[in-house]
């Protein structure tokens, strides 16, 4: 496996994602532009 396939980083978010805010649809399919806008300090720290 090459390195950029390789994972370098992860957090453990401390709550699952939820229908009531939008974040997964009712056939459980994540909505990543919802989830990458609530979680989007998160995904900053994974990237600095």
């Amino acid at each position: 496996m090459s390195s950029s396939e390789q994972i370098k980083r992860f957090i453990i978010l401390e709550r699952d994602f939820q229908s009531e805010l939008d974040e997964i649809t009712p056939t459980l399919k994540l909505k990543r532009n919802v989830v990458a806008k609530n979680f989007s300090d998160v995904l900053e720290k994974l990237y600095k």
